[in-house]
């Protein structure tokens, strides 16, 4: 810094002269020199005073009513003090309520806040675009400050303090940096819930109660200190939360490191700032009584290479301590050094068993916000994907939120990280959900919902199923109506309650590359739906595919109520208005969604009429396009050509308006509505029937033999009339050995490879041949499946089997290609390699990459493997022979040319680690560089791979709107059944047989299918835009289209058509082409109208009576 007319000396040869005080000082000039007091102190003691009067504005409430209650004590009765207190308590017990109310409550009491306090809570958080740019400007302004400082201390100095400096250019940009880091300081009080812990724990304001009034009082009494701006190098972890809100810090370890790295920076800088202070000044308590001078002047890098010697023990300042001060921060230095380098204090810490009371405490909930309860195996990777999910920019609900996590140990450093970067909006708590005060401490009675995570890696799936059941046990007894979902791995869901959702990842996972094998790409059309992504027009990729792709990536799955206008619509005439004119896509309505024994149907038949109180689901890209169809008005926005001008209009009621959270949770009697339905007469007869075929069905014949397919006469349908069903068959006949594999004519099968290993565990076959087996095919339409593996894993799982058809166990391993021959790999529909851990799998315990070595390497051999001509003249044969076969919904995915080699066969890797979709084909890390994320890998978009934590996001969609899973279940297994539900809990699987099965399949079933555009009724559509293409196939086909599923080009112009990616509902001017195939829902009973493709226009708008 500029100090006028003083000399700056060398360091080797300055020493601080004596007051002379006949001597003449031209100013600027050390304070000592002139006669005056050093005001070190004084800047010292003028930082509390901002602390005191920010604790006074947070805490005025409580001391007005402290001192209210006094006054009153004093001139009322103790009658009339009590009905003050209840009348002033009266607002936050309205605020207590739960549920729907409560929301609605929430929602009005943010809308009566003003635009200033607004204002500051954007500002405030570092998630809006706002607050990062208000934390930038602050980050600058503590740079500008810290250089100025530095200038000042970069070589010795005769003083810490000089008189007469102004005017001076330096010192005023330190003034107004300061004055706007107040600003900041009061912005971040006021935007934030936890004022008082921004005023007494949070490090940087401390930084700014030591700053702040030093650098005002300097100007102010016409002096410079240069003392405590040492501090301003703590702001620098701005940087890293900056970083990482902006995503540009995209991984937690990242994160992490730098902050670790800019800590140790910080506590360099300030160690030395103080060390340089005191050497500077000498022991006050000497200055005090005239004593000598026992300091020195030196600089402050020469302090922070002594400091930094300290830590490596490699000195290069030659530098020796004079002062006692200095000797006091050294030691206490060496004190802190020594916890951030070896982490021996933290050890310390842990064998004395101190733990912080901090995450110990009750939390306090929000006035205007709601909170959730996570509980279960909370780790740091899971916990990270879920909060970047559940605060995505397109959930504008989630604002309304905070999360509480509980779990029995304490926050480690990548959780504490986690934690700062959430501050707002997340919370700590250490306690056990299985005991009832850790319930209390985090107030599961206020909450809206406890998620329970699940550990997906572990080697034993029972113990942690049972684990998490008890946790729901436990839940429950606390408090009967909370509403709770959790995570199974291996359990059948069970039937809601009070918005309870049971989500089990196995049957989920195995359920969606089930479908994957009749509809290659489906499963990654559907779980991109559960997860919420922002699509960027400004970012470009190197193949078009990929923005193609990501189009899609960024559409999610909504509910919402419809308007008035749409009123006594049919499904198809809304679905045509709300793509044509609000840019949506409707797949589902529901028509009853308070009771809870109905379900959502898909693509409904027209005798379905839309209601007021009817729910439709949609395909959008935010909740911003979804609330445009309850805000439409016929009369106010018929003229609208802007969507976003459609907003609720004036002559619309507001009653029912902020209806868009559908919250489960309510407060309730014991005995509530589903509970009473459940327990009535009608609800024997599921175990009148299971009673019937237990009795029955053992006795039959042990040599029965699987009937055949193409005789119509063995129709049968389970109980609830969902799936095909026949008598038990034995295991021991549906074992083949690979002679007897190879001898029979298997084509257009569906092959699964389990990879066990010996005491692998259950793994649910049955969730992955039910969807195989819906009743919504024909019977002759049915895949035979052909699975890979140990016969006795097979054995253990077949009790819920044996009464599906088309079943075959072949013994052998997807490692040998030998055995892959057998099962006719060159003439599947679909081969999946499933992995099966062991229970002492050291990998599976660990999460280690070497988890799916197995699957890995079974691609990897299935792909390596050639064809020789007289595989192909079986196969060849084969097809003559059975030519009448599969004629039914999936006849377009029939084998029809001969494949060469093992790329062109059809494989689906199910993986347990996302990273380890690097290993399956090389030829795509030209384009799939390491690191990049699982859903923008080639083998995930076209379908070919699947991991298991694609499903994680799909907790917080069911969260928020919980009759979700049912159309995923429907989706998946083809309807959605309380009756199939309970019988699945009973353990006995499916149940049929004379006055059991079902004459008749069960209503409401919805088939997904795969149809070519170059066939008809679509043909007419290459080259033509897919609005047309959608439109055409809803109005006269009643066909809902979702997508397409795209050949990627080999760059050269050419298509790899045995390589594809999926795009999800494109827009309407979006180019169709020949080779493409779409995705399409249709109804179990739908019929195929009479072509007329060929005489209508391409370009058909349809017309709907709803302006």
């Amino acid at each position: 810094m500029d100090t006028g007319s003083v000399p700056q000396p060398k360091e080797a040869t300055l020493m601080r002269p004596p007051y002379d005080p006949n001597a003449t000082i031209s100013l600027p000039a050390p304070c000592y020199l002139i006669g005056q007091m050093e005001l070190v102190y004084i800047y010292f003691g003028a930082g509390f005073w901002i602390p005191i009067l920010a604790l006074i504005y947070v805490q005025f409430a409580r001391i007005k009513r402290f001192l209210g209650k006094k006054l009153l004590q004093n001139r009322l009765t103790r009658q009339h003090v009590e009905g003050a207190v209840e009348e002033e308590l009266e607002p936050k017990k309205k605020l207590a309520a739960t549920g729907e109310d409560r929301f609605k409550q929430l929602i009005a009491a943010k809308a009566k806040q003003s635009r200033f306090t607004l204002a500051m809570i954007e500002a405030a958080s570092p998630q809006s675009l706002l607050g990062q740019a208000m934390m930038g400007v602050a980050v600058l302004c503590s740079g500008i400050s810290l250089a100025i400082y530095l200038s000042a201390v970069t070589f010795p100095s005769q003083s810490v303090e000089y008189c007469g400096t102004m005017p001076n250019a330096h010192q005023p940009i330190d003034l107004l940096a300061n004055i706007y880091l107040l600003v900041y300081f009061v912005i971040r009080v006021l935007g934030n819930e936890k004022k008082l812990d921004i005023v007494l724990h949070s490090m940087h304001s401390i930084v700014d109660y030591f700053t702040i009034p030093g650098v005002i009082l300097s100007i102010v009494l016409d002096r410079y200190f240069i003392g405590f701006a040492f501090f301003r190098a703590y702001n620098c972890l701005w940087i890293v939360d900056l970083l990482a809100n902006r995503g540009i810090l995209r991984n937690v370890n990242t994160i992490q490191l730098a902050h670790l790295v800019l800590l140790v920076i910080s506590v360099l800088m300030i160690s030395s700032g103080f060390l340089h202070l005191v050497e500077n000044m000498g022991d006050p308590w000497l200055l005090a009584t005239s004593g000598p001078y026992n300091g020195q002047l030196i600089s402050f890098w020469r302090c922070f290479l002594y400091l930094y010697g300290r830590v490596t023990l490699l000195d290069l300042s030659g530098m020796r301590i004079q002062t006692m001060l200095g000797r006091i921060i050294i030691y206490g230095f060496q004190i802190l050094a020594l916890g951030i380098v070896s982490k021996a204090i933290p050890q310390i810490i842990l064998r004395m068993k101190v733990v912080p009371q901090f995450f110990d405490k009750t939390y306090q909930v929000p006035v205007l916000s709601l909170h959730l309860v996570v509980c279960g195996h909370v780790r740091v990777g899971p916990m990270t994907s879920f909060l970047k999910e559940f605060y995505n920019e397109d959930r504008e609900l989630s604002e309304y939120f905070q999360i509480v996590i509980l779990d029995e140990s304490e926050p480690d450093d990548a959780m504490s990280r986690l934690l700062e970067l959430y501050y707002n909006r997340l919370d700590y708590r250490r306690g056990s959900v299985m005991k009832s005060k850790d319930l209390h401490r985090v107030k599961v009675m206020e909450a809206e919902a406890v998620l329970i995570l699940a550990d997906r890696t572990t080697s034993d799936i029972d113990a942690e199923d049972a684990a998490n059941i008890m946790r729901v046990v436990s839940i429950k007894n606390y408090r009967e109506n909370a509403r709770v979902i959790a995570y199974l791995q291996n359990i059948p869901s069970w039937c809601p309650k009070h918005g309870d959702v049971c989500l089990c990842i196995a049957e989920l996972r195995l359920g969606l590359e089930a479908r994957s094998c009749l509809v290659p790409g489906f499963s990654t059309l559907m779980a991109n739906y559960f997860t919420t992504r922002s699509f960027s027009e400004d970012r470009k990729y190197t193949g078009t595919w990929m923005d193609e792709y990501l189009h899609g990536t960024s559409l999610e799955l909504y509910s919402r109520t419809f308007g008035q206008a749409f009123h006594g619509l049919t499904f198809a005439q809304a679905c045509e208005f709300c793509y044509r004119r609000l840019k949506v896509l409707l797949i589902a309505l529901h028509i009853n969604p308070d009771d809870p024994l109905t379900s959502p149907q898909i693509n409904p038949p027209p005798s379905v009429k839309i209601t007021g109180s009817t729910y439709g689901y949609f395909v959008a890209d935010s909740t911003v396009e979804v609330d445009r169809v309850f805000h439409y008005c016929a009369t106010c926005h018929s003229d609208f050509s802007d969507l976003a001008n459609i907003k609720q209009c004036k002559c619309r009621h507001a009653e029912g308006s902020t209806l868009i959270y559908e919250s489960k949770t309510s407060v309730s009697t014991p005995r509530s509505p589903l509970l009473r339905m459940l327990s009535q007469r009608k609800g024997t007869e599921m175990e009148s029937k299971l009673w019937t075929y237990m009795c029955h069905y053992p006795n039959a014949d042990a040599k029965r033999t699987n009937q055949s397919k193409d005789n119509p006469s063995t129709d049968q349908y389970d109980s609830t009339g969902n799936f095909h069903w026949c008598t038990p068959i034995p295991f021991s006949t549906c074992v083949l050995d690979r002679h007897q594999a190879a001898l029979t004519s298997f084509r257009d099968h569906i092959v699964l490879c389990i990879l066990s290993q010996p005491y692998s565990q259950n793994i649910g076959i049955a969730s992955f041949v039910l969807p195989l087996r819906t009743s919504s095919f024909r019977r002759e339409d049915l895949r035979d499946i052909v699975v890979l593996g140990d016969p006795e894993l097979l054995e253990r799982e077949w009790p819920y089997l044996c009464n599906l058809p088309g079943i075959y166990v072949v013994q052998g391993s997807a490692l040998n290609r030998s055995d892959l021959r057998a099962v006719h790999l060159n003439t599947c529909q679909m081969c999946v390699m499933l992995g099966a851990p062991g229970s002492s799998d050291p990998n599976a315990a660990s999460g280690s990459a070497a988890i799916d070595k197995s699957v890995i390497l079974a691609t990897l051999n299935a792909r390596a493997m050639r064809f020789s001509d007289e595989e192909n003249k079986m196969h060849l044969h084969s097809r003559s022979e059975k030519a009448g076969k599969y004629k039914g919904v999936y006849e377009d995915h029939k084998i029809t040319k001969v494949r060469e080699n093992g790329y062109e066969v059809p494989l689906l890797t199910d993986l347990t680690r996302e990273s380890n979709v690097q290993f399956l084909e090389s030829d795509d890390m030209g384009e799939d560089l390491p690191g990049t994320e699982f859903y923008l890998t080639q083998p995930y978009a076209g379908g070919r791979a699947f991991a298991t934590s694609v499903l994680d996001m799909l907790m917080i969609t069911s969260f928020f709107t919980p009759s979700i899973v049912k159309i995923f279940h429907s989706l998946v297994f083809g309807g959605a059944s309380l009756e199939l539900e309970r019988l699945l809990a009973e353990g006995a699987g499916l149940i049929g047989g004379p006055g059991i099965s079902k004459t008749t399949k069960a209503d409401n079933q919805v088939v997904v299918r795969q149809i070519p555009v170059d066939s008809p009724p679509f043909r007419v559509y290459a080259g033509l835009p897919y609005g047309g293409l959608f439109l055409d196939a809803l109005v006269n086909t009643n066909l809902l289209i979702l997508g397409l599923y795209r050949c990627i080009e080999d760059g050269e112009g050419g298509l790899l058509c045995d390589k594809r990616y999926v795009v999800s509902s494109p827009p309407e001017s979006f180019v169709v082409r020949a080779s493409d195939l779409v995705f399409v829902l249709q109804r179990a009973d739908w019929q195929s109208p009479e072509s007329t493709t060929q005489q209508r226009s391409v370009s058909r708008l349809a017309d709907v009576n709803i302006l």
